[in-house]
């Protein structure tokens, strides 16, 4: 017989080719008393192989039927049919539906799904930080000298947003700058100036100042610890125009703002300041607002107004209270309104130096007011005199 696959000639009832292992198949019985021979159709080719007709032998696909009886051979096998169904098709069906072509291998998407849950929950946390920082606040460390200007500027924040004065003490104390009564502690802040020089701030007041945006008031209010410059009020002696119009106003707000280190600057709070801004007079009417980032303290924010009214009676003490209230700081330390005071003394490079208040003295046209290198705030200088200069500001 001829193997279907390779066309070889191999030996009747063989079961597999010789030449290329094909299975073969298997001889079909024969029918009747005749000859039984077989056409071996040449089907091997086409479709179901090639059948002799007249014979009633099984098709097995690769041979003709069997003849009849008398053993006449069929007539030829048909022609071979198309080659998709002859023996390669054959050989693919023994492999498995599809097994020519082989399949491309599935991609795990495991490990992309685990690294997508880790990018989204990191972004998750950074937002939420980002969110509610603001909430939880920076962590309360030892001092004030321990913190940043940035954290400050948050702590202020807060305070400044708190529901009541009470609660706004609770916050202030939450971070060791100051006590359950709301005094404030007693330590100071070391900065760099631009210009190379050291200086060192404390803390004046809590919720002190109006903010000059009108949202309330500043957190915190500070004050330098010594003079970090020395000039004058005016050029010439005169004090006309109050601090409103005085050249000391000017050059605190933008030469001495400029000197102080960046990370302070920019988050210094604007302020409104209320001062005597005409001069020589008695009437409280005179008492305007500016806006200020830096600014000199009046005689009435350190000391307290029952003093001040004791002093000064009738218009000119009403005078000076309208100039603002006194600070938390210097009501602790109890300023004396007229003799020394150990608290207020301030020092310009190492020595003990008079130093500016900003308001204008009402009795004459040419002083402002100052506390002298003894501590006494109730002292006046002209317009013109070199002093040191202490600013207060807000965060």
């Amino acid at each position: 017989m001829l193997c279907p696959n390779c066309g070889s000639v191999c030996e009747d009832g063989a079961r597999f080719c010789t030449n290329c292992g094909s299975v073969l198949p298997a001889a079909p019985a024969a029918s009747g008393a005749g000859d039984a021979n077989v056409s071996a159709g040449s089907g091997g080719a086409g479709y179901n192989g090639g059948y002799d007709v007249g014979g009633t032998g099984a098709n097995d696909g690769s041979v003709g039927w069997a003849g009849p009886a008398t053993g006449a051979p069929g007539p030829a096998a048909e022609a071979p049919g198309p080659a998709a169904y002859g023996p390669t098709a054959a050989v693919a069906a023994d492999t498995g539906y599809g097994s020519p072509y082989p399949q491309k291998p599935q991609k795990s998407y495991k490990g992309k799904i685990i690294a997508c849950i880790v990018v989204i929950a990191v972004a998750a946390v950074v937002i939420c930080l980002s969110l509610f920082g603001g909430l939880f606040g920076p962590p309360a460390r030892d001092n004030l000298n321990a913190y940043s200007w940035s954290e400050l500027s948050q702590i202020s924040d807060d305070i400044s947003s708190a529901a009541s004065d009470q609660e706004a003490i609770a916050i202030a104390e939450k971070y060791n700058l100051a006590d359950k009564s709301g005094n404030v502690l007693n330590n100071t802040k070391t900065l760099t100036l631009k210009d190379g020089s050291t200086a060192s701030v404390q803390i004046a007041g809590f919720r002190h100042d109006a903010k000059s945006d009108g949202s309330g008031k500043a957190g915190i209010t500070f004050t330098f610890a010594n003079a970090i410059a020395t000039h004058n009020m005016n050029s010439t002696d005169t004090n006309s125009g109050g601090w409103e119009k005085s050249s000391m106003r000017d050059w605190m707000n933008t030469s001495l703002l400029a000197n102080l280190p960046d990370d302070l600057s920019n988050k210094i709070v604007r302020v409104k300041k209320s001062t005597n801004n005409v001069g020589e007079t008695s009437s409280v009417s005179s008492v305007t607002t500016t806006d200020d980032s830096l600014w000199l303290f009046s005689f009435s924010e350190l000391v307290k107004a029952d003093d001040i009214s004791f002093s000064y009676s009738g218009s000119l003490g009403n005078l000076y209270k309208a100039e603002g209230d006194q600070y938390q700081l210097f009501k602790q330390q109890e300023i004396y309104y007229n003799g020394d005071n150990d608290a207020l003394v301030r020092a310009y490079r190492g020595s003990d130096t008079d130093w500016w208040l900003r308001y204008p003295y009402p009795n004459s046209d040419d002083e402002f007011g100052c506390v002298d290198s003894y501590g006494e705030p109730n002292y006046v200088e002209d317009a013109s005199s070199t002093l040191g200069v202490v600013p207060g500001f807000c965060l």
